[in-house]
């Protein structure tokens, strides 16, 4: 947690915050004792200095593909087995099912896409359920039986929100009642009368930009944010 604290953003996922998990140590046995990502090797020797750990034999700095999103590419066709950067229009509200896993569909220019936030994802799902038929974001992610887990989103246009309210009284101010079918409402104490509902628009829970899965959620070749020169990053540590 110190090595973060003090080399992030150079030196990144190494810690997932929100969920309390060290990415740094593998979670299989094996002889690796620890791995370190960063954007310059002198960082990550200095970084040495400060890790607790049993004595080790060697270490070696590689140049990898590891954060780059190399895997992810853009097409009209969609298969399985494949990771796309696809744009379309949310078709569907996000739903749950038993796991706490949340799919939604998408509507692309070759049909309909389902999509889906899987239980490990965490805190990134309650930024799937809050999106709305009708919001246009663009998907990253790999494709599994005709469905894309989703690796990262970008919200880039949200459709308000509006709901539909029983008018007010310009009088004592409360919600009028209905006066029958068609007819209608009514204050009872004040006598006052109006013809239709009032709309109220409903500020939404999420805004434009970037959200990603957190580290503990994060594929290898997955970019993540801190490393994208984009704006309106919503970044998950």
């Amino acid at each position: 947690y110190e090595l973060d604290y003090r080399f992030y953003p150079i030196i990144f996922d190494t810690v997932d915050w929100c969920n309390d998990v060290v990415m740094a140590v593998p979670g299989t046995p094996c002889p690796v004792l620890f791995g370190l990502r960063g954007e310059e090797a002198g960082a990550l020797k200095r970084a040495l200095s400060i890790v607790k750990t049993e004595p080790w034999d060697k270490m070696e700095i590689f140049l990898t593909n590891h954060a780059t999103d190399m895997h992810i590419i853009e097409s009209s066709e969609v298969k399985n087995f494949r990771s796309y950067r696809i744009t379309g229009e949310v078709a569907n509200k996000p739903y749950d099912i038993p796991g706490g896993h949340v799919f939604f569909e998408l509507r692309i220019p070759s049909g309909i896409l389902k999509c889906a936030a899987f239980e490990p994802t965490k805190q990134f799902r309650n930024v799937i359920r809050s999106l709305l038929p009708g919001d246009v974001v663009e998907v990253y992610g790999s494709v599994k039986k005709e469905t894309l887990n989703l690796e990262k989103i970008r919200i880039m246009r949200l459709k308000n929100e509006v709901i539909e309210l029983n008018p007010l009284c310009p009088i004592c101010g409360k919600r009028m009642e209905s006066a029958g079918k068609g007819q209608g409402f009514r204050c009872k104490v004040c006598k006052t009368k109006a013809g239709e509902k009032c709309r109220m628009e409903i500020p939404r829970k999420i805004s434009t930009g970037y959200y990603e899965v957190p580290p503990c959620a994060r594929r290898h070749l997955t970019k993540p944010l801190i490393r994208m020169n984009v704006s309106e990053r919503h970044i998950f540590r």
